[in-house]
Parts: C-alpha cells; structure tokens; sequence
C-alpha cells in the first residue's frame, strides 16, 4: 500500500478522511523525489498503543539510507483525540519517531518547521488503552531508487535525466556523476562545494 486518504465514513473518525496541509507537504516532497520511500516502512498496529514499522530504505535530502525496523508506544489524551505521526525527520542517520499533534475535538494537524518523511498518521481516541488496525493511515510516497535497473534480475543500467532545471548544491564532502550530455536551464546553478567533484561522462 502507499499514500491513502479514507474516503469519509470508511476510517474510524472522519477526521481521517481530511486533507490537511500537512499531507499537501508529504505529497510534493515525495513527488519531487527528494524525501520519501523508497521500500519497507511499512506502519502497523502491534498491541494496545504501540504500532511498529518494517525495515527499509528512504531518501533524505536526496540520499539513500537503510532504515532499521522498530516500534513506539503512543500516548492517548484523556480529555481529547489526537493524531500521531510516525515520520523520520530529514537528515544524516534517519531515526523514525512519533510526533504527537495537539489534542483537539476535532483532532488536527500540527505544522511542523522541520522536514520529515511521514510514513503513517495514526488517529488516537480520548483516553485509549488499545488501538487497532484502522486507526494506522498509510501516507508513504514512493520513489524509486537511485540505483542501478534491468530487466529480470539485472542491475546494469543508471538512469538519469539531461536537463538541470532546478538549483542543486552537491552534498559536503561528496562527489556526483552524471552521464552526458547534460543542460542547465537558464537561471539554474549547480554548486560543487570545495573538494567535491560533479563528472560528466
């Protein structure tokens, strides 16, 4: 499954069917290929308030990372329902985490400042001791790697695009490749940090 909106009446509160800003955010993150999913990290119900996660792999700020699998224990609001996110904020070493929004009746989404990969948005009832599976909404956006492709089982070809059409600063201490030709749009900048290197072949 990937990202998944329930239409109205088929999630336990109809305040999971809302399209917050929030969700806007994950969407074109995931789109442009930047942030998001690339496999695994998938978000479950395990027992009671804890909801676990598969392994996996995402892209932060445009790099691969192996994520390890695990899970949390939620905390439910004795006066109001809130919703939980399970994200990984955006940086070196991505760790999943739980980001409760402020419990309200009805619940909504807190902006966050930060850039995070959302993989799920569980919606957690006034003073619950138990949750179930309906309450974990699936909000993964998929990209493909960056690695190499074929068909069956062959891993020989690199794809990339031939237009630069965005400003792009190579990662600190790294160095980039691209296979050529390669144009850069009008206005557009490439950045090479000292010491890093961007080869056309």
């Amino acid at each position: 499954m990937a990202f998944t909106i329930p239409d109205k009446g088929e999630g336990l509160n109809d305040a999971q069917s809302v399209l917050f800003q929030e969700h806007i955010r994950t969407l074109v993150q995931g789109i442009e290929g930047y942030n998001g999913v690339i496999s695994g990290l998938e978000v479950s119900w395990t027992s009671g308030l804890t909801v676990s996660w598969t392994a996996g792999v995402v892209r932060c700020a445009g790099i691969e990372y192996a994520v390890a699998s695990g899970s949390v224990a939620l905390t439910a609001d004795a006066s109001n329902p809130r919703f939980s996110h399970i994200q990984i904020p955006v940086g070196t070493a991505p760790v999943v985490n739980a980001f409760n929004d402020v419990a309200s009746t009805p619940p909504k989404i807190t902006t966050q400042t930060d850039s995070y990969i959302t993989l799920a948005m569980v919606y957690v009832p006034t003073a619950a001791t138990v949750l179930a599976a309906a309450n974990v909404i699936d909000m993964r956006v998929f990209r493909e790697s960056n690695g190499a492709k074929g068909a069956g089982r062959d891993n020989v070809f690199y794809e990339n695009d031939q237009t630069v059409d965005n400003n792009y600063t190579i990662t600190s201490g790294k160095n980039a490749m691209s296979a050529g030709p390669i144009t850069i749009s009008a206005g557009v900048t490439v950045t090479v940090p000292a010491g890093a290197r961007w080869t056309v072949v």
